[in-house]
């Protein structure tokens, strides 16, 4: 009897551990969706996963934010949703870049006034 109690709670622990690392891929496919659809210029998209609580400052593995993906694409409204929701406007990516840097390189000129009137 002991022994089945064992494995019991040794099925329950392994379920959980497996129930965390699913949840883990999870936040990680929604940051993942979050740069897809800033990039994409997809407003309601984005409004989508930062209404389900995704992270405006999540950054990827170059350390570039949705904001600066967001500028990327051209969409002033894009910018305007992740500003709304706190995104850092002074975030810099792993060279050391900001989304204005971003916007300046590409001579969005719309994109850069944005964030230049967030970061007063």
């Amino acid at each position: 009897m002991k022994c089945q109690t064992w494995i019991s709670r040794l099925a329950l622990l392994a379920g959980v551990s497996l129930l965390c690392s699913s949840l883990s891929l999870r936040a990680q496919d929604s940051e993942d969706d979050l740069f897809s659809y800033a990039g994409g210029g997809e407003v309601e998209e984005v409004q989508r996963l930062l209404d389900q609580g995704v992270s405006p400052n999540a950054a990827d593995e170059d350390g570039e934010t949705a904001l600066m993906f967001g500028v990327g694409s051209a969409v002033p409204e894009v910018v305007k949703v992740l500003l709304e929701a706190g995104a850092e406007v002074d975030a810099r990516d792993n060279d050391g870049k900001s989304a204005l840097d971003h916007a300046k390189w590409y001579r969005l000129v719309e994109m850069a006034e944005l964030l230049e009137e967030a970061a007063d």
